[in-house]
C-alpha cells in the first residue's frame, strides 16, 4: 500500500479513472491540494488507492469554499453542501453510493428556502415542497418513488391558489 503524503494536484494525473503521481506506477494515496493562477486555493481532496476517497472542498478565485462534498472507493458518499460564490449555502443533501438518499434542502441565495424534498434511492419519496423567491410557497406535494401521490397544491408569488388536485401513481385524478 502507497504511503501517504500530501502534494499539488498539478503533480497528478488522471489515467484509467485513477489518480496517480507523475512518473510512478502505483496509484495515489494521500492528498492533494490544487491552486487557482492567483494563488487562492481551489480544490483539495484525500485519495486512496488512486480514487477520491473522504473529503473534498472546492473553492471559488475569491477564496469562499463553494463544495463540500464525501467521496467513498471514488463514489460520492455521503454529505454534500453546495455554496453560492456569496458564501450563502446553495444545498444540502444526502448520498448513498452515489444516489440522493433523504432530506434535499436548497435556497435562494437571499437565503430563503427554495426547495426542500426528500429521496429514497435516488428517487422523490415524501413530501416536496418548493417556494418562490419572496417566501411564499409555490408547491406542496407528495411523492412515492419519484410519482406523485397524494394532494398536491400550487400557488403564485403573491399566495393566490392557482391549482390543487389529487393524484395516484402520477396520475390526476
Amino acid at each position: 500500500m502507497a504511503k501517504q503524503r500530501k502534494v499539488n494536484r498539478v503533480s497528478l494525473e488522471w489515467f484509467e479513472d485513477r489518480l496517480f503521481h507523475l512518473g510512478e506506477e502505483e496509484a495515489y494515496t494521500g492528498q492533494y491540494t490544487y491552486y487557482h493562477d492567483n494563488g487562492e486555493r481551489a480544490e483539495q481532496a484525500q485519495v486512496r488507492n488512486g480514487l477520491l476517497h473522504g473529503d473534498l472542498s472546492i473553492w471559488n478565485e475569491d477564496g469562499v469554499k463553494i463544495c463540500e462534498a464525501e467521496y467513498q472507493d471514488g463514489v460520492k458518499h455521503g454529505k454534500v453542501t453546495l455554496w453560492y460564490d456569496s458564501g450563502q449555502k446553495k444545498s444540502e443533501f444526502c448520498l448513498n453510493q452515489g444516489k440522493r438518499e433523504g432530506k434535499f434542502l436548497m435556497w435562494y441565495e437571499n437565503g430563503k428556502k427554495k426547495f426542500e424534498a426528500r429521496y429514497k434511492d435516488d428517487l422523490l419519496h415524501g413530501k416536496q415542497k418548493k417556494w418562490h423567491e419572496n417566501g411564499q410557497l409555490n408547491i406542496s406535494a407528495d411523492y412515492e418513488n419519484n410519482l406523485e401521490e397524494g394532494e398536491k397544491s400550487i400557488w403564485e408569488a403573491d399566495g393566490s391558489l392557482l391549482f390543487k388536485g389529487s393524484f395516484s401513481k402520477g396520475e390526476l385524478l
